[in-house]
Formats: C-alpha cells, structure tokens, sequence
C-alpha cells in the first residue's frame, strides 16, 4: 500500500497518516460497500487496504475449512469466516480542487494489481446525483474528503440514512488553527480547536453513536481524523448497573467511579447536589422561585415572599454564589444552565449508582471479591483495605465481613485467604 500511495502524495498534503489509519480500519472492519467522497492518494490506500482485507479472509476462510489446528482459527467467529466478503468501492470527485490528483488515482486503479476489485468511479459533484444513487446504496465505510464544512454537513445530511448499521463516517481536518493565551506565561501561541461542526457533533450527545477524534497536534492544517461510528441495534445502551453486569460475567463488582477517569464528572455531579440542596430552605425556594418567574427589582421580590429586604440580600447571595441566579443591569435573573445540567444529568443518573454495603455483602459477591486473593499469599492490613476500597468507601466494614464470613483469616495483622 504504502509504495503505491507515496507516488501521490505531495510535500504538504499531509495525509500520510491519515492513510495508514483509514486502511487499518478497512482491513479491521471489512466493510462491504465503501464510499469515497474526494479522490487522490486516499483512494489507492482504500483500494489498497480492500485487497489486504480479501486476502486476509480468503486465508481465514480456508483455516475455517481446515481440520488441523491452528492458533488463529480459534479467534474467528464461524460465520466471518465462511460468510462471502465481496466488497465493492465508489469513488466520486469532480475534478474541480486545485492540484486534483483523482485522475492520477483512478488511472492507478486500472492495474493488474486491482483487477478483481469492485470499484466504480463517479466524475460528478457529489450535491448533483441522482436520488437513485442514495436509494440504491447502503454503505458501511464513509470517507469524506471534500469540500468545506458546509459541504460536510450537507454530506452528513444526505449520507446519514445511507451508513448500514456498525458502519463508519470518517472526516479529515475536524480541526483548526487559532492563537490562544496560555495561562502560565500570558503569551499566545497557535493552537488546535474543533471545527464547529466537529465540536457540535462531540456536545450533542447524539444517540447511538460512538465517536473518536484523532487530531495531529503538531500540523496548522490537515489535522487529523474525526470519526463517528453508528451502532447495531443490539448495541443499544444497556440499563444494568456496572458492577451488575461485572458479576454477571463472573468478575468482582468493583466500582468504575472510585478511578481517576470519572472524578471530573462526579465532581460536577456534586456541585450540581449542593446547588440543589440549597432549594429545600423554603425562603430560599421562594426567592429563586420569585426570580425564575421573571421578577428581577429586589423590591419586587421582597413584596412576593414577604420577607425583608436584609434577608433577601442574604438569599439573593447565596443563589448567586451557587450560580443559580445572577446580577445584571441591576436585575435578578436565573441561569437556565443550571436546569440543562440537570435534565442532562438526571437522564443518566442510574448508571452512576453502586452496590449498596449490604448488597456487596451477599455470598456471591463475596466469593467474586475474595476470588482475586492468591490463596497462598499474605497481606498486611493496608494492603486488604485498599483492595476492599475497590468495592466500597467503607473498606473496614467489608473486610471485617470477609474475616467474619470466613473467607479471610487475620492472625497478627496478617490476613490471607482461606
């Protein structure tokens, strides 16, 4: 692949890397029907990666017929073996970019080396085809390389329906360059953001979805991969708790929230508790209430809840220290923030709930967490209430119940597992 992608490339194309990405991809994935929106060196890497992929299932195949063992037969899923894998590779350009290289890749195409290869190429501005096209073709494999970001988006809205399920949309450059302000030295310097479009897609929290940004930091431009995943309908977000389903598959329910990754997050979650918990005070429930309705002098507040106006002072403070109100042009007025963090919140609330103490403490989840102990292995005390910490804050009360269910034995402080 690479010696035949290299004749395109170009000092300042900077897809080089992008390639290498796109191919492996391709020969991960096996996708059926790939789409390519904007030819050049890209083109002969896909068809590239297409010939790798047949290859390698061609080799599987035959392993999945052979009854002699073999090391590789048993990562294979029957059926990806045996299944028929033909796939087939458009590409459309229009020849209008400056320097356009698609010629030059196509004409590559028409080698003996890609002479089985199902490929059909469209000379045609991608926003003129035909509704036929779109009808007549699902994709799993979408590589978008053309155009602005107004193009991509119109790309997204006619090629959305069009992604097969478990199929990738893949966009080159969500990325660009502005100069920002460091906050050590006060000095600007150049810097990477998404594009909008790209920084849209990663805050909608669009469903069913998995999406990867891949930026190359070190360039001004070409900067990268952005790529969104759809999901097969078995994917669907599942409601069990974490350490249910760690149980379920026969491992120790620890708790995900205890590592470093989710404290951020659960950090946010609290700051948004606190704020709340400030509306149980009724006066302070009727101040906010009283603002929320769209009453902003403080005279007017005071006369709706009735109370004098020192006090309101005191209330109106604290709802702007929680940022739950704030002072503007001599007003009161809510921030409705506040009520978009919660309802984003509060529709993912459950997943963040853990066993409780006396749930950890059932005999099944026992056996799973005293199972990770080596049997011949001693442990000092600390080194027992960090593991218990895994499961629960309150480590000693776990351990005390694996000593006292005798699952542990704890001699000197010494405990080792029975």
């Amino acid at each position: 692949m690479r010696e035949k992608t290299m004749e395109l490339i170009r000092p300042g194309m900077g897809t080089e890397n992008a390639l290498e990405i796109i191919a492996v991809m391709i020969k991960m994935a096996r996708p059926l029907s790939i789409l390519e929106v904007g030819a050049g060196d890209s083109t002969v890497a896909i068809a590239d990666a297409i010939v790798a992929a047949k290859a390698e299932y061609l080799a599987d195949k035959e392993l999945a017929h052979n009854t002699e063992w073999a090391e590789r037969s048993e990562l294979l899923i029957p059926h990806a073996a045996t299944s028929v894998y033909e796939p087939k590779f458009i590409s459309i350009d229009n020849f209008s970019a400056p320097g356009c290289s698609a010629a030059q890749a196509w004409n590559t195409l028409n080698t003996a080396k890609y002479a089985a290869l199902s490929v059909k190429t469209i000379n045609c501005d991608f926003h003129n085809l035909s509704l036929q096209f779109f009808d007549d073709n699902l994709f799993d494999f979408i590589w978008l390389d053309a155009g602005s970001l107004v193009d991509d988006i119109r790309f997204i809205g006619k090629l959305w329906s069009r992604l097969a399920a478990g199929g990738f949309m893949v966009f080159h450059d969500p990325y660009f360059t502005v100069p920002v302000q460091e906050q050590t030295t006060q000095h600007q310097k150049l810097a990477m953001i998404r594009t909008p479009l790209w920084e849209f897609i990663n805050k909608s929290n669009i469903k069913h979805v998995d999406i990867l940004s891949i930026p190359e930091m070190h360039k001004y431009r070409q900067t990268g991969l952005g790529i969104i995943r759809k999901h097969h309908q078995w994917e669907e977000n599942r409601r069990e708790l974490f350490q249910e389903e760690m149980s379920t598959i026969g491992l120790a329910p620890v708790r995900f929230r205890a590592t470093s990754l989710l404290s951020e997050t659960l950090e946010q979650r609290n700051e948004l508790t606190r704020k709340l918990m400030l509306l149980k005070n009724q006066s302070i429930r009727s101040v906010y209430c009283a603002v929320a309705l769209g009453i902003s002098e403080l005279s007017e507040i005071q006369r709706t809840v009735k109370l004098d106006k020192e006090k309101v002072l005191r209330l109106l403070a604290k709802l702007m220290d929680a940022q739950m109100i704030r002072l503007q042009d001599g007003g009161y007025f809510e921030n409705p923030q506040l009520w978009e963090t919660l309802v984003h919140t509060s529709a993912n609330d459950r997943m963040f709930n853990e066993f409780s103490d006396t749930k950890l403490e059932e005999a099944k989840y026992l056996d799973l967490i005293v199972s990770y102990l080596q049997p011949q292995k001693t442990y000092n005390e600390h080194e027992i209430s960090s593991y218990c910490a895994c499961f629960t804050d309150d480590f000693a009360r776990l351990r005390r119940k694996l000593v006292d269910s005798k699952r542990l034995i704890r001699k000197d402080g010494i405990y080792q597992r029975i």
